[in-house]
């Protein structure tokens, strides 16, 4: 059981959940369709599933709706951890990777024709860290991201 979990991330079925601003986000999987973002939420947990390092809840379902909250104060911009939710990155991109102050990170993008030229300047502006093999900025469209000259 979850108890006093906001969503700070929704995509489709897909969530992210954080019971704290410092505490770490859980990322469920599949199962995230009744659940809105920036409200609170009691959940039961009855499937986790370990993919390719990042540990996934697979079968959530709300055990009672709380009142909506700010989700602003759970975004981060640095250090990476998996399941954050990142704004206002700033880096170099080159072969896959984005070096920035607070080391370098995989970049993988969701809309697989974005095509960013090596060592550009970026500004992501919303991320989440995800985990395939390795930690790895996801970047959704391209309105979470501006080319710098």
């Amino acid at each position: 059981m979850l108890h006093d979990v906001t969503v700070v991330f929704k995509n489709r079925g897909n969530a992210i959940v954080k019971s704290s601003e410092d505490g770490r986000g859980v990322y469920i999987y599949g199962s995230a369709w009744d659940l809105e973002l920036g409200r609170n939420y009691d959940l039961s947990v009855q499937g986790l599933k370990t993919y390719r390092g990042l540990k996934e809840l697979m079968k959530v379902y709300v055990k009672e709706k709380k009142e909506k909250v700010d989700i602003e104060k759970f975004y981060h911009v640095g250090p990476f951890r998996q399941n954050e939710i990142v704004r206002d990155i700033f880096g170099k991109y080159s072969n896959g990777y984005l070096s920035t102050k607070y080391g370098k990170i995989k970049v993988y993008f969701k809309n697989r024709k974005i095509k960013i030229e090596n060592h550009k300047k970026i500004h992501i502006h919303f991320a989440i860290i995800g985990y395939f093999d390795e930690l790895q900025l996801v970047v959704y469209n391209n309105k979470d991201f501006t080319i710098k000259d």
